[in-house]
């Protein structure tokens, strides 16, 4: 057997078709391989929103119901403006204190939203014609939805008011 062998890798064409033949069992080999090894799944991350850049000054506007409140927030100090009236809200203290959406007050810091929503797991997700994606968190009594990855947009629904907050 190994004399036959060594008698017709002496001839050009066998040789060829003996390495040949070699390169084709050990590419099925290597093939194979690939088709029966474990498979791992794909994990589907189901946090939308890792890691924003948090500014301790910006402005911000609150659509609700019919009306607008803007404003700005400086660390822990907000001013806002709701119907030509200057609101400023500051260890938990607002003036002048008949404002009437203090629901909202918290949830005009960016930071807390994120800290609310970061390791929590998406409730429901919208996506619309334009491939952009909503998602949808509840915590407790309120629901967060968030627009982008950067916070920059979201609503906020307490007791069926919907708050829908810009962050600038």
């Amino acid at each position: 057997m190994n004399s036959k062998i060594k008698e017709l890798f002496k001839n050009d064409r066998y040789r060829s078709l003996i390495i040949l033949g070699l390169y084709l069992i050990f590419f099925l080999f290597i093939i194979l391989l690939a088709k029966l090894a474990p498979k791992s799944p794909i994990v589907e991350d189901n946090k939308t929103i890792q890691k924003i850049d948090v500014n301790d000054k910006y402005d911000f506007e609150i659509s609700v119901k019919d009306s607008k409140i803007t404003g700005s927030y400086d660390y822990s100090f907000i001013k806002l403006i709701y119907n030509d009236t200057t609101y400023e809200y500051s260890n938990e203290i607002i003036l002048p204190e008949d404002f009437p959406y203090m629901d909202i007050l918290k949830f005009i810091d960016k930071k807390y939203v994120f800290d609310l929503i970061k390791d929590k797991d998406i409730y429901s997700t919208t996506e619309f014609s334009d491939n952009s994606k909503a998602s949808t968190y509840l915590i407790d009594d309120v629901e967060i939805t968030t627009y982008d990855k950067t916070l920059s947009k979201c609503d906020i629904k307490i007791n069926d008011v919907t708050y829908k907050i810009t962050y600038k």
